[in-house]
């Protein structure tokens, strides 16, 4: 049987609100905020049946463990060896203590000896937690563990058999979930700080205008740093879609939202200083910087995903900088269907069969100007001659959810006149249609979505429903 830990960061306390994390009391409680999140956390957790629950014996972590495992006290044990890093009462990156380790050292003090404020250093709680991990792989079954950002980060990095110099940069929200499997003598991670069950939470943003100013700075950013040269770079979520800005209260120690791209890296291309931000079944995640805009920070975050190409059709993306130097946005994609006929148009391009029409959107052109230049391009027709219908990621079944956000176009089939470019075409039913497209996801749902969209059931906007 093999040991699947759940290693869990408390939820927020005012410290970790206001705070860079040093010299934290081992008093504090946690705030309103955090409160908030041990439910949604608690509901993340709650299909799993867990063996042991382990906790360090500070008043955070013991207040999430109480909150999270109420009904199950039997299975708790608070363990010292899980505090937190305890720096004494100076910063370890104050000038003040490199000036006093510098003295100590140049003295002949080993560096695992010189703890000149009176806390530990970082071998300190490397022993500890290595001490803890050792024990850990005698056991089997689902078990918890409770602790601090810093005795996670250092649990994860020796985990992977890391030495203190190689260690990774690794981040831990308040109240997020790191998943690893210890398995025939080996750790393997499956998931590092997953707080997606907290998303809803962020609090209202005040969104910022300028995205040629925003897209300058990243540009800017970027072009120091070698490792995107040559290489494509796409914005993708809401700096995709412009909608960045300032949160009204610090929200994982920034105020500003993060500026998140996307970009096909190889592994040995990410650099040691790249703080992992997350670390899901299909992408990694890094901090690789910040900018600065009317005097508000901004990180910007790296993901990299496992098979690039197939991520980003699934998303909106806009082109940063690199590759093929225009910007891409796949609403600009379109199934052409004759209602009279009941039938779809499927295309043979190099052949392979394909039931969408993609086209390049630049900053001045909306997705339907796109979708009216490429049919007429491709069928001959003219705006006044084709009839829209927007659906995509809004649409919902269970928990299935289409990510990718295309219209569906109804032409008079006897109007079309291909282009010369696709002149091996036919009009097929919907199930032929689904059997032969090109199409990367699940093509039980795509056909069922198609055939509400036929009956103009689902729309992408939600005002054109009526909600």
């Amino acid at each position: 049987m093999a040991l699947n830990i759940y290693l869990i960061r408390h939820a927020e306390t005012d410290f970790n609100k206001e705070n860079s994390g040093f010299l934290q009391s081992d008093h504090i409680k946690l705030n309103s905020h955090g409160l908030i999140q041990l439910q949604y956390l608690k509901k993340k957790l709650s299909k799993i049946r867990f063996n042991k629950v382990y906790s360090s014996d500070y008043e955070r972590t013991k207040q999430t463990t109480d909150f999270l495992f109420k009904e199950q006290q039997h299975l708790v044990v608070l363990d010292k060896r899980l505090r937190e890093y305890v720096h004494g009462s100076v910063s370890p990156d104050s000038e003040e203590w490199k000036k006093k380790y510098k003295e100590l050292f140049d003295l002949g003090y080993p560096r695992e000896e010189i703890r000149p404020f009176g806390g530990e250093n970082i071998w300190d709680l490397i022993k500890r937690i290595k001490s803890f991990l050792k024990d850990l792989e005698k056991m089997q079954g689902n078990i918890a563990i409770i602790s601090s950002s810093g005795s996670n980060e250092v649990l994860i990095n020796l985990s992977q058999k890391r030495e203190k110099k190689d260690f990774l940069k690794i981040k831990q929200d308040n109240a997020c979930i790191n998943h690893l499997k210890y398995e025939n003598g080996f750790w393997k991670i499956l998931t590092i700080n997953d707080s997606k069950h907290l998303d809803h939470l962020k609090p209202e943003i005040e969104y910022y205008e300028d995205s040629a100013k925003v897209n300058k700075k990243i540009k800017e950013f970027l072009g120091c740093d070698e490792s995107f040269s040559p290489k494509e770079v796409l914005a993708i979520g809401a700096l995709a879609k412009g909608r960045i800005g300032k949160y009204k209260r610090i929200f994982r120690r920034y105020l500003g939202t993060p500026l998140t791209l996307v970009s096909e890296i190889p592994l040995d291309k990410i650099k040691e200083d790249w703080k992992i931000v997350c670390i899901h079944e299909d992408y990694a995640e890094y901090c690789i910087g910040e900018i600065i805009l009317n005097n508000v920070k901004y990180k910007i975050n790296l993901i990299v995903p496992k098979d690039y190409k197939s991520f980003i059709t699934k998303t909106e993306t806009k082109i940063i900088c690199g590759g093929r130097g225009e910007e891409i946005n796949q609403k600009g994609a379109s199934f052409v269907y004759n209602p009279i006929k009941d039938k779809f148009l499927l295309l043979n391009k190099a052949d392979k069969w394909q039931g969408i029409v993609r086209g390049e959107i630049n900053e001045k052109e909306s997705p339907e100007r796109v979708i009216e230049r490429k049919i007429k391009q491709e069928t001959g027709l003219n705006a006044n001659e084709i009839l829209y219908l927007k659906w995509g990621s809004v649409y919902h079944e269970g928990e299935k959810e289409f990510q990718e956000m295309n219209f569906i176009t109804f032409v008079d089939s006897d109007k079309v006149k291909l282009s010369y470019e696709y002149s091996g075409h036919k009009w097929v039913k919907i199930d032929s249609f689904i059997k032969e497209i090109v199409w990367r996801d699940n093509k039980e749902l795509l056909k069922r979505v198609l055939e509400k969209a036929i009956k103009k059931e689902i729309y992408f906007d939600k005002k054109e429903r009526g909600e």
